[in-house]
């Protein structure tokens, strides 16, 4: 990523976590930002769904409801969110980032793990605006067609998609600099819930983080690294 992306995705991480921080309580959505970005380097629509709502319930949330991981990371965190980017042939492309919050639970801890998981999603989001369309950065990996990425929606397999190998590392890279943890932390971290939750088994998990242990040293070789994982990086 660019120092120009980079400083951009910093940006946009604070932008979206003073404005959370300010925001009253909601029952629904609120378009809390909406901002044209056009830059030499980048042409994008941002926006930023946000709801603060007490006592939040997932199970009747339009953006949550089926991802029954994200009721794991409500419960430990006290919000949930996700970001995806819209890509059509011949239109400026989007960037959605979505975020629910219990008010009831908000805390400077609470912020302050929002600001490193936001900047991980930005920055994941950001790289995918670069791997197709006007944006496309030819160092990246092509996005696989729809229909390898709808049938491997519904389980391990689409962390296994060249796209979100690069997408998803990049993202953990930039959060564990910030953050100065390992990054390996961060993949255990941010799969453990799929586990939990059902949607993955742990054998899937270990051959995701292989992928993706693999991807980190070819790429970020400077990436911070602990020792749980050695005996994969000792086989690679």
């Amino acid at each position: 990523m660019s120092p120009e992306m980079e400083s951009l995705a910093k940006t946009l991480t604070q932008l979206i976590v003073s404005t959370a921080h300010d925001a009253g309580t909601t029952s629904e959505y609120i378009n809390a930002q909406e901002i044209e970005i056009t830059e030499p380097f980048l042409d994008v629509d941002f926006r930023f769904l946000l709801k603060k709502q007490p006592n939040l319930d997932l199970s009747n949330d339009s953006h949550f409801s089926k991802m029954k991981w994200q009721y794991l990371n409500l419960e430990k965190n006290a919000y949930v969110l996700t970001g995806n980017v819209f890509m059509t042939d011949g239109n400026i492309p989007e960037l959605e980032i979505v975020i629910a919050i219990d008010p009831n639970r908000e805390s400077s801890t609470m912020y302050k793990k929002l600001y490193y998981k936001l900047l991980n999603t930005i920055s994941h989001e950001l790289n995918h605006l670069n791997q197709k369309g006007w944006n496309r950065d030819y160092d990246n990996v092509v996005p696989s067609n729809m229909n390898i990425r709808k049938s491997n929606g519904n389980g391990h397999g689409y962390f296994l998609l060249p796209e979100e190998i690069e997408s998803m590392v990049k993202g953990m890279y930039h959060q564990s600099k910030a953050q100065n943890i390992p990054i390996d932390v961060l993949f255990t971290q941010h799969l453990q819930p799929f586990v939990d939750s059902g949607f993955m088994s742990q054998n899937e998990m270990i051959k995701i983080i292989e992928k993706w242990i693999s991807h980190s040293l070819k790429y970020y070789p400077f990436a911070k690294m602990s020792n749980k994982y050695q005996h994969i990086i000792d086989n690679i």
